[in-house]
């Protein structure tokens, strides 16, 4: 795909691993890629209804201990190693910080609303690539009794160099999850790439898909660490607190991106294994 660097240079960003869909923006300053996109979901109740429960009732419990790359996943192991006390900074800071989450339901309208929304916005301004960001976390929080899996992640940097380094790497290992990008959005411009693989047809309780946000802001953050649907709502809430002018970069990812494909849960967290059961 095309990515759109704050020099206003451009260059090919390839990915191969379970197709999904991606748009980019940026606005910080070094020449190397950074990036955004787009999702949505469906009505939901109050609570999880008996026929999710029942489909939730046989998923394994997982822990941050099966964490399969701890440098990416977890706060305060983003850097690799073992944790360590996070230093103190002062507004003058930038935080790189990952959400992402397992949603199951009706997989097909995800995918159509995240489609949508994924050119609903220029995302070669900044007002745009804010409004994307917030209208993905009014999706989310609708619909968390639909999420079943989280796991999340952030660092804080001195310097806004650190930042997008981190931020392109975080980008670059959850592309290289995809086989394809089939739906990009990119200074305002969609392109639809290779269809993926055919949908088997099957309507039944087992379909599941990974939406994955990555973001930088111009300030000090510690992103709560996720284990309970109060937890995501939380962290959720945390996010839409970022203002238009805070948000440096920002990138939405969806997989599978074709209607009518899912994932297994099976599947799902084998490619996915650091998320964790939500409570």
């Amino acid at each position: 795909m095309l990515v759109k660097t704050a020099s206003g240079t451009q260059r090919a960003f390839t990915a191969h691993k379970a197709n999904a869909a991606v748009a980019s923006v940026s606005r910080m300053s070094s020449a190397e890629p950074a990036s955004t996109s787009c999702s949505t979901s469906h009505a939901a109740a109050a609570a999880r209804t008996p026929m999710q429960r029942m489909t939730l009732s046989a998923r394994p419990d997982l822990s941050c201990a099966a964490a399969g790359r701890p440098s990416v996943f977890m706060f305060g192991m983003f850097g690799g190693g073992q944790q360590q006390q996070e230093p103190e900074y002062d507004d003058d800071s930038c935080t790189v910080m990952k959400l992402q989450v397992g949603v199951f339901g009706d997989i097909s309208k995800w995918q159509r609303d995240l489609a949508r929304l994924s050119t609903l916005y220029d995302t070669d301004e900044e007002g745009g690539l804010h409004s994307i960001l917030m209208e993905v976390l009014q999706m989310l929080l609708r619909n968390t009794e639909y999420v079943a899996y989280a796991a999340s992640g952030g660092k804080m940097f001195e310097y806004i160099e650190e930042a997008e380094s981190k931020f392109n790497e975080v980008s670059f290992e959850e592309r290289a999850k995809f086989r394809e990008e089939t739906l990009v959005n990119v200074d305002g411009r969609s392109v639809r790439g290779g269809s993926g693989p055919a949908s088997t047809g099957d309507k039944d309780l087992d379909q599941w898909m990974c939406i994955t946000l990555v973001l930088a802001i111009e300030r000090g953050f510690k992103f709560p660490k996720i284990n309970t649907l109060t937890d995501l709502k939380k962290a959720i809430k945390y996010l839409a607190g970022v203002t238009e002018d805070e948000l440096l970069a920002f990138e939405l990812m969806w997989t599978p991106e074709n209607e009518g494909d899912s994932y297994s849960k099976d599947e799902l967290l084998t490619d996915y294994p650091t998320m964790v059961t939500l409570a």
